[in-house]
């Protein structure tokens, strides 16, 4: 009896955790600067993404766009990522892995970078863009100016 509880709570918890994904309304621009309405799935993006789900209506079926095709998405009154091509320093964190070289170990890099209104820069570290905020720390969402 208590193995049969434990599985059905079990279950439950796995369907609670599915109900959490939601697709919200929000648009993406592709490469020739075509802006398309959809609903993209809302994630709370800590990194900077490279691919994105996106439905054209909310019974319609998943789709993906990735770095390649797209120029720009957001998901409307949240947040807005923009491509760009940025040089990001990868050099270690750790004082026991950096070398004697002075110069920055800079790669050039094609990502999406979190746009905010404040027009404060997207802060850079060896992970990627994260948050516009003024610190790497802040929440990975502000609520910006709708296109």
């Amino acid at each position: 009896m208590r193995t049969l509880l434990s599985l059905a709570l079990c279950v439950f918890a796995m369907g609670l955790s599915r109900a959490q994904v939601r697709f919200e309304a929000g648009y993406f621009v592709d490469d020739s600067g075509t802006r398309t309405s959809c609903f993209i799935k809302d994630h709370d993006r800590a990194n900077n993404p490279r691919v994105f789900e996106y439905k054209l209506t909310q019974l319609g079926p998943k789709q993906q766009r990735t770095i390649d095709d797209t120029q720009e998405f957001g998901v409307d009154g949240f947040s807005r990522y923009v491509r760009a091509a940025v040089m990001i320093d990868r050099s270690s964190s750790a004082l026991a892995e950096l070398s004697q070289d002075k110069s920055l170990s800079s790669i050039l890099n094609t990502l999406f970078y979190e746009s905010s209104s404040s027009g404060k820069p997207p802060c850079i570290n060896t992970s990627g863009l994260t948050s516009s905020a003024t610190s790497c720390t802040g929440p990975p969402r502000h609520r910006v100016s709708s296109n």
